[in-house]
């Protein structure tokens, strides 16, 4: 059975059946069996597993069926997962990167447990790379609402809307004519921002120091503020050209290597910001390199993310052309930015990595780490054609360089 007929089954099928005995009745065996057999195992890779749920002992409110990283969580109460969470009128269903209230309920009984699953919540909306516009694939940042037009707010209901980070919301008309392929393509899409958030978790098998932290860091506070609110623009150049060793590899991982640092809600914040000026600087250096080659006569530069979106899986297009006007090349580059050397992992979505497939040696991605002495400045180096040094799955990628 496909994932779009298990989720139209039980939008059809559920407000009937729960006002029936629920103990062996077929549908709620129907939720819990089937949804094992939904999504392909090259979807799910390793590290994830299925289980879905519409109550204990009575018919829940709200059924689901989630999408839970072993290493995390295996239940919506605590934690971060991957849900289906279906309307309580069954108009429709959510498919949300989400965290167990619970968790929070429990840990600050007497302490704002909303309040603290929101500002959690807040901070990944701000700071996750892979979600770059409300309207990516149709998901949003905004609340989801699962009681419909009702006032009355029960505990599980409002702990899912609570914990909602990044959703996409599916009427009951428009999954009825969507294909099974889109839901597939938006539940891997999902999947890459929520291995991005475990990656930026301090200990992966702990989740909880990073929520403290994004909790009691005030530097957070006030970084995430500002990003909200302000755009930014640095004195910042690029430094010195550094060969690529022969060896450079983009490497292939089924599931992605918890990074590790000192202060990574730091880090992180200091990277978004980064992120913001470095396409810029390397705009600024395509020009001045092809100013100064004398077998170029004409080029352009632009600038594909900040004057068009993302979504194009490079950020910045050099054109040249001959002394006719006729265009004899074009470079398709993505930049990848981080505060740190050029160990420092990065990623790239699985559309980067099918676009590099395509443009072949016109696909450059522009290296740029800190140069350690001269902080407002980046070292930089050049990876022409990264495609030809993958083997993998189209899953999701974490792109380690290697030592020089």
């Amino acid at each position: 059975m496909d994932l779009k007929t298990y989720l139209l089954d039980i939008l059809k099928n559920y407000d009937n059946e729960k006002n029936k005995e629920f103990k062996s009745n077929e549908l709620a065996n129907f939720v819990r069996n089937q949804a094992v057999n939904t999504i392909p195992s090259i979807v799910l890779g390793n590290d994830l597993e299925v289980r879905a749920s519409c109550g204990q002992s009575k018919w829940a409110l709200v059924p689901w069926m989630g999408l839970f990283n072993k290493n995390i969580s295996t239940s919506t109460q605590k934690g971060y997962y991957i849900v289906f969470l279906f309307r309580s009128d069954m108009k429709g269903v959510y498919l949300s990167l989400n965290q167990g209230y619970t968790f929070f309920k429990t840990r600050f009984k007497h302490n704002f447990p909303k309040q603290k699953i929101k500002e959690v919540g807040n901070y990944w909306k701000s700071n996750l790379k892979f979600i770059k516009n409300e309207d990516t694939f149709g998901f949003t940042n905004n609340p989801i609402n699962l009681i419909g037009d009702s006032t009355i707010k029960t505990d599980l209901p409002e702990g899912y809307e609570l914990g909602n980070i990044y959703s996409k919301y599916y009427s009951f008309d428009y999954l009825s004519n969507s294909d099974n392929n889109e839901l597939l393509y938006d539940l891997k899409h999902l999947i890459e921002v929520f291995n991005e958030l475990i990656a930026c978790l301090i200990n992966e098998k702990d989740f909880v120091k990073t929520n403290d932290q994004i909790i009691n860091n005030d530097k957070y506070n006030e970084s995430n503020h500002e990003l909200l609110n302000n755009e930014y623009s640095y004195e910042m150049t690029l430094g010195i050209d550094t060969k690529v060793p022969n060896d450079q590899k983009l490497e292939k991982i089924d599931h992605v290597v918890k990074i590790s640092k000192h202060d990574y809600v730091k880090e992180l914040s200091e990277n978004i910001k980064l992120g913001l000026g470095a396409d810029d600087l390397v705009v600024a250096n395509e020009k001045e390199r092809l100013d100064k080659d004398p077998n170029v006569y004409d080029f352009e530069v632009h600038h594909i993310s900040k004057d068009s979106g993302d979504g194009y899986g490079y950020d910045i297009e050099t054109i040249i052309f001959n002394d006719r006007g006729e265009t004899i090349k074009r470079l398709f580059i993505e930049v990848k930015a981080t505060a740190k050397t050029k160990e420092t992992p990065f990623f790239m979505s699985e559309n980067e990595i099918q676009i590099a497939r395509k443009k072949g040696e016109d696909y450059l991605i522009y290296r740029l780490y800190r140069n350690e002495a001269e902080t407002d400045k980046f070292n930089f180096y050049i990876i022409r054609n990264p495609y030809r040094y993958l083997n993998f799955k189209p899953i999701n990628y974490i792109v380690y360089p290697k030592n020089q």
